[in-house]
């Protein structure tokens, strides 16, 4: 049976000797990971601006995965950076807001994860809070201190959402973010909180599979099988 290739973006990561230093392509594996487990081909995709190459790239992938990562730059956005933005890179902005929004175009299925979540919304127009500290309603701990995979807070989802038959009505997560989505975007809808209200799920309307989520399924997948079936969903469509 076919396994469908599954489009990872990536992050760059400048590392530093006492003689010089240079950018790394960079990425978590447990991405990769999750996608073998669910059924599909993971190939990895270097950042670039050229839309040529993200034409080539995405024509490659019978799915795109937006990663997490680093702040997005509120140009993007149209806003002005406030003191809490944290590290941007230009190069990998661009090249993951141009393929989210290629992708979406295509009518071709996507998942973002935490940061990719910001970026898929983004894409259709709409915007984050740059730091938890600018919605005073936000009152739980989203930068988890506890193991990487361990849950820290509940989620509850919207009835009737794709999350809500997939993963139930609340269950807990990790938790990650200091940023989080504001203004939604176009077409794009809300379909799980946390106690706080912080949007943790969100899903693109008319679209075959457009999801995103800002916990790290990914990463709870190393110790739990509760986030398979967000996986094998995807995978399924991105396979259909």
């Amino acid at each position: 049976m076919h396994k469908p290739i599954i489009g990872i973006t990536t992050n760059l990561l400048y590392r530093s000797n006492a003689h010089s230093g240079r950018y790394s392509t960079n990425n978590n594996q447990d991405y990769e990971v999750a996608i073998f487990k669910s059924g599909g081909m993971p190939i990895l995709l270097p950042p670039t601006t050229h839309m040529s190459d993200i034409h080539t790239q995405l024509n490659l992938c019978d799915g795109i995965l937006l990663a997490g990562g680093d702040d997005l730059n509120p140009l993007l956005y149209g806003e002005q950076p406030n003191k809490y933005l944290g590290e941007t890179n230009h190069l990998v902005d661009t090249h993951h807001l141009s393929l989210a929004k290629l992708t979406l175009e295509e009518q071709k299925p996507i998942l973002g994860i935490c940061r990719g979540m910001q970026i898929l919304n983004a894409a259709k127009g709409g915007n984050v809070y740059q730091d938890l500290s600018e919605s005073p309603h936000l009152l739980l701990q989203h930068q988890q201190q506890a193991p990487r995979a361990d849950v820290t807070h509940t989620v509850t989802t919207e009835t009737n959402s794709i999350l809500n038959t997939l993963l139930g009505a609340t269950f807990a997560t990790n938790s990650f973010h200091h940023q989080v989505v504001h203004k939604l975007g176009q077409d794009i809808i809300a379909t799980a909180w946390t106690k706080d209200l912080a949007i943790e799920g969100i899903e693109v309307l008319k679209h075959p599979f457009g999801m995103g989520v800002q916990w790290h399924p990914e990463i709870m997948l190393t110790v739990s099988g509760s986030m398979l079936p967000l996986f094998k969903e995807f995978i399924g469509v991105c396979q259909r």
